[in-house]
């Protein structure tokens, strides 16, 4: 509005300017122009505010306790308290335990989000109208650091409970990912947090503790991870899925990519994705797939019931 202001502010003095020493038929044609740009203008001019007050909304928050130094949280396009928004709680590999807290905005589904060349894809909007995001940050400020996500089970439940009561957060659409560490993190949380979880998507995340991986086996799984990941091994990748068929979970669908050619993935629970790459990076390929948030979306979780939307 302050643009539009500005704008008729100078069309009022260059009219006054016009006026001085022209005769009345000039000044009137010169009148009628101004107004028939001024008609094209504005409406150039209101929609790119409208466009400026519809992009995803980034909050910062620190902590002054714990490990956890702080956390963003991201907000969809359009938000509004009066309804209620799917709920992505993203946990960071141990790359970024010695970053700070800025460090961890860019990272994850938000990457899309905070990467201006990327708002505007197909991919960028599905994220940036669908979800709000958060993203914690794990950090060694206490020479901590080899702590893990789920020794935090308490703050992150508190982190999340915040999140849900502040900005209007679907508690039957909560969906937690993380890679690496985070991916590890994925696994365990949910045999420690207090909150239903709708879907999980874990990504080259070790995941070898036979406990966690049979409290898992309810709910529907994305498990991603390289073949020729030398740091966790697809081996180990294996095992998980191996654990959770035998302890009652739905057969995995596998596939080589997070990009399938129908749509027949979004019927399944269970799903292991191993690309045949090198590397321990797995995420870039994960997280920039449409397919991987269509998925979660299918799902939620009322009353430890998971439910499956067509």
């Amino acid at each position: 509005m302050l643009l539009i202001f500005k704008f008729a502010v100078n069309i009022f003095r260059r009219f006054s300017m016009m006026l001085r020493g022209q005769p009345q038929f000039d000044a009137m044609r010169t009148l009628t122009t101004i107004i028939w740009r001024t008609a094209l203008i504005v409406p150039a001019i209101l929609a790119l505010q409208m466009s400026y007050a519809h992009e995803p909304t980034s909050i910062k928050v620190s902590l002054t306790s714990d490990d956890i130094v702080g956390y963003w949280i991201h907000l969809p396009r359009d938000h509004s308290s009066e309804q209620v928004w799917p709920v992505i709680l993203f946990l960071h590999g141990g790359d970024a335990v010695a970053e700070d807290l800025d460090y961890v905005r860019t990272l994850g589904p938000a990457r899309y989000l905070e990467n201006t060349n990327q708002q505007d894809s197909l991919l960028g909007k599905l994220i940036g109208d669908s979800f709000v995001i958060i993203s914690p940050h794990l950090s060694n400020e206490n020479g901590q650091r080899n702590r893990q996500w789920h020794d935090y089970a308490d703050v992150i439940d508190s982190i999340v409970e915040t999140v849900i009561c502040r900005y209007g957060g679907d508690r039957r659409r909560f969906y937690i990912t993380g890679l690496s560490r985070g991916g590890h993190g994925t696994w365990r949380l949910p045999s420690v947090t207090k909150h239903p979880i709708a879907a999980i998507v874990p990504v080259c995340g070790r995941s070898n503790d036979a406990g966690c991986l049979a409290s898992t086996t309810h709910l529907p799984i994305w498990n991603t991870c390289n073949k020729g990941d030398a740091l966790i091994t697809v081996e180990f990748q294996e095992q998980a899925v191996a654990t959770i068929e035998a302890a009652g979970g739905d057969e995995f669908l596998r596939l080589a990519d997070v990009s399938p050619v129908d749509t027949t993935y979004l019927e399944h629970r269970h799903i292991f994705t191993s690309f045949d790459r090198q590397g321990h990076d797995a995420w870039t390929a994960t997280y920039g797939s449409r397919h991987i948030y269509e998925w979660m979306l299918k799902f939620s979780n009322i009353d430890g019931k998971i439910l499956h939307h067509d």
